[in-house]
């Protein structure tokens, strides 16, 4: 279930595994703080994400093997952001974009994750999609005080909440929040029910 609203209606259960952003939700709701990253790292296991030192040796490698530039490290310091903005978004790496620019990328985001993947590892910026596809055991989650959810952490909810499951998200009359109301109407999608309820007053635009 998804409430599109406010934050102030969130009621815990014993059997609900709660997911905050931070500390302070997580006081707010009296419980111990676990956020959708973490739990993905849970579901992967830790030892499955590349630390920095694995990162920055198999980018400039793929670098290298791609472009075979003389600065492979300047130019994996210079690629690795987008490159996890891709991965975060979910792009297709293998395919090819129009632009010259953004084919660049894609070709070194490719060969990374290649490279990554025959030593068993993922970038941190993909872990939430990998662990969506793990078919990870479903449980009741509450899932409160995040102001918005990315699509890598709409597909991992939806992939690891079990019955019982519920979700607030804040919102408003107000083009600001209506990245909130698309989320909601994707998990309807997938089978969720959304339910609006008043919101707080902080959400009130005038």
């Amino acid at each position: 279930r998804v409430y599109l609203g406010g934050w102030n209606e969130a009621k815990p259960r014993q059997s609900h595994t709660c997911l905050t952003p931070n500390g302070n939700a997580a006081r707010t709701l009296g419980v111990e703080q676990l956020s959708l990253e973490n739990l993905a790292l849970q579901v992967l296991g830790a030892e499955r994400i590349a630390h920095a030192l694995a990162v920055q040796r198999l980018l400039r490698r793929a670098v290298e093997e791609t472009w075979g530039s003389s600065d492979s490290a300047g130019v994996a310091r210079t690629l690795l952001p987008p490159i996890r903005e891709l991965f975060r978004a979910g792009a297709d790496v293998d395919a090819d974009p129009d632009s010259p620019r953004a084919r660049r990328v894609t070709e070194v985001a490719r060969t990374y994750r290649t490279l990554l993947r025959a030593e068993g590892l993922v970038d941190q910026a993909e872990a939430l999609w990998q662990a969506a596809q793990a078919r990870p055991e479903r449980r009741p989650v509450l899932l409160w005080g995040y102001p918005r959810l990315g699509r890598d952490e709409v597909a991992f909810i939806d992939a690891v909440a079990g019955d019982g499951s519920v979700l607030h998200l804040p919102y408003a009359e107000d083009h600001t929040f209506y990245e909130n109301r698309e989320t909601a109407e994707e998990l309807e999608r997938r089978g969720w029910t959304v339910e609006r309820t008043p919101p707080q007053a902080a959400w009130e635009m005038e």
